[in-house]
């Protein structure tokens, strides 16, 4: 799962043509902890309602990344686009969207302790729904997807960067990575070891 991770974004992630603020999103706004506060477009079209516009772009909702830790609701709409905000003064974050297959039950808790193998057994018949990047201050690098979850089911939310790593070496890294995830001396496990791991439901 990790190398099909990497080699997708990594394709793509210095395509600065296409990064997009966190907060950069038509029709409807909501945060990632579940806040149920929503910004409308102030430039919204006479005659357009809310409802038109949501059934046009969807939800957007915005996920917080901490160190080390993600902010989301526990179930989103069909359509909802994801967008990552990094909070971290310090670190790179990314997050991958991966589907759950529907025959598998066990929570993402789980799911993270197996062993890679295992792992690539349950997640490695296609690339992810989502990946995006983001250094902190820094634009979202939109790495696979636009961030929209088309289909319902349980999704898995995890960040693979390595903990402690330079943002900057590690993006310039991964443009240059062809069969799996760069490789950078010194650096930490992946953030998913430190509890940056989320799931969600879309409905």
């Amino acid at each position: 799962m990790l190398a099909i991770v990497f080699v997708m974004a990594g394709a793509v992630v210095g395509c600065g043509s296409d990064d997009v603020k966190a907060d950069d999103s038509g029709g409807k706004t909501t945060t990632g902890a579940a806040d149920k506060t929503t910004t409308e477009a102030e430039d919204e079209p006479a005659g357009e309602t809310t409802t038109e516009a949501k059934a046009e772009g969807g939800e957007t909702v915005v996920v917080a990344a901490t160190d080390y830790e993600f902010e989301v609701p526990e179930s989103v709409p069909v359509g909802t686009k994801l967008v990552i905000d990094n909070k971290s003064d310090k670190e790179l974050h990314e997050m991958v969207v991966i589907r759950i297959p529907d025959e598998e039950k066990r929570p993402i808790e789980e799911l993270v302790e197996l062993p890679e193998a295992e792992l690539d057994a349950i997640f490695g018949q296609g690339p992810p729904e989502v990946v995006e990047l983001q250094a902190p201050g820094g634009e979202v690098i939109p790495a696979l997807g636009d961030g929209t979850l088309s289909k319902p089911g349980r999704y898995a939310m995890v960040c693979f960067i390595p903990v402690g790593v330079d943002p900057q070496e590690y993006l310039e890294a991964s443009e240059k990575a062809t069969d799996g995830p760069p490789q950078i001396e010194g650096a930490g496990p992946p953030h998913t070891t430190q509890g940056m791991y989320a799931e969600l439901t879309v409905e």
